[in-house]
């Protein structure tokens, strides 16, 4: 499942709340079945007991010790799972991470950095994953390994995934259904295909200076039938759009 949206649209904050991690002030909340109950930290769920510990989260930021090895880095981890030598290994190869064990983590390119981090957060092997723009920088390869991943998993463990991104490109390779969020409020839940039947097939790209006519912009892409709800508010306040 795909969330997109503007920056501050509230999909980091939707996962805080399905992680735990924050309180939801309103509405309600179903994980697997199970009512999110919200009103405390300690006992989320009104109903049963959610195990968290099958549930992988890779977030923005990177959870790494920078002056550490990233053999220190997985081991901790790994023992802090309970994850056995061998499976841990699997996944150094699969991502072809074993080059680097021995370096720093702050020796690491960016984009190694992340690798690292969605290594780490794979290792329960498990049946719900919350991936909030963790593929940004991170090479075509890696993420086509991860999608071949999931999708083992999908059939293995019945795992759920779901990713926030900015890009379109990961949206087609990972996700089959997405959700389009704006001030925490979806605009839309439905497949990939359908909305793009919905809103048209088109992605167009506009860079906008300080002489650029908007509303003149506007009146244009309509002749091709574009929505203005499309992208009128944000061509205001964006040097660029995707609609």
């Amino acid at each position: 499942f795909g969330l997109i949206g503007q920056n501050g649209a509230g999909k980091s904050t939707t996962f805080n709340i399905l992680l735990n991690r924050i309180l939801k002030t309103s509405g309600d909340v179903t994980v697997n079945n199970m009512k999110f109950d919200g009103s405390s930290p300690y006992n989320p769920f009104a109903d049963s007991v959610f195990d968290y510990n099958n549930v992988a989260a890779c977030f923005q930021g990177n959870a790494l010790w920078e002056d550490m090895s990233v053999a220190a880095n997985l081991n901790f981890y790994a023992s802090l799972n309970n994850v056995n030598k061998e499976a841990l290994n699997q996944l150094i190869l699969y991502f072809d991470f074993d080059f680097y064990l021995y370096k720093k983590v702050n020796e690491l390119s960016t984009g190694n950095q992340r690798k690292l981090c969605i290594i780490i957060s794979l290792l329960i092997n498990p049946s719900m994953a919350f991936f909030d723009e963790a593929t940004c920088g991170v090479d075509l390869i890696i993420r086509i390994k991860l999608k071949h991943l999931f999708d083992e998993l999908r059939v293995k463990n019945n795992c759920i995934a779901i990713f926030t991104t900015h890009f379109l490109k990961d949206v087609e390779l990972f996700c089959n259904k997405l959700g389009i969020i704006k001030e925490g409020n979806f605009l839309c839940i439905d497949s990939i295909d359908a909305i793009k039947k919905n809103l048209g097939g088109y992605i167009v790209n506009f860079t906008k200076n300080e002489n650029s006519d908007i509303d003149r912009m506007h009146n244009e892409m309509r002749k091709f039938g574009a929505s203005s709800r499309g992208f009128k508010d944000d061509m205001k306040n964006t040097e660029s759009l995707i609609i």
